[in-house]
């Protein structure tokens, strides 16, 4: 075994499997913050000595990983979200951080299709009437000007 962590194979250095996943998890975790293929290649080459074509198929390792983290089921990936919004919905209510509760709550109420407005039953029909709410032409000169409207119960 070499100081880099390999093996020599045929007068080759060649990363054991297990460094070969290590690296590609590192290389995951940055494309998951954001480096591009570029600043990856730059990193691999530094620390490594990795070639290009080595480097490439790093990658593509490291992209089935991210991959292979999302292939869940969609009832698992659900339930994983509602929990952890939950979490968050109580931690914010402890703290009395009432918008970040309401937040939550109201993504939890999303994932589980209750804002979808075809769903819910039609609102009832409002109608307004005209209502004559003027003052009286004078006020009562004391007094609540108020009582001196005409009311239907008298």
């Amino acid at each position: 075994m070499t100081a880099a962590g390999g093996n020599l194979e045929g007068g080759k250095d060649r990363p054991t499997q297990a460094l070969r996943i290590s690296r590609a998890q590192e290389i995951a975790t940055m494309l998951i913050s954001g480096k591009t293929r570029q600043q990856v290649l730059r990193f691999a080459s530094e620390n490594w000595g990795m070639p290009v074509r080595t480097c490439d198929r790093l990658i593509a390792d490291a992209r089935q990983i991210i991959i292979d983290d999302w292939q869940i089921d969609r009832q698992q990936l659900l339930a994983q979200l509602l929990s952890a919004l939950s979490v968050l919905q109580l931690r914010a209510l402890h703290d009395g951080n009432l918008a970040v509760c309401l937040g939550a709550i109201n993504a939890q109420a999303r994932l589980c299709g209750l804002f979808d407005l075809s769903l819910l039953p039609p609102a009832p029909s409002v109608s307004f009437t005209n209502v004559n709410v003027t003052p009286p032409a004078a006020s009562p000169p004391s007094g609540n000007w108020v009582r001196g409207l005409p009311h239907g119960d008298g």
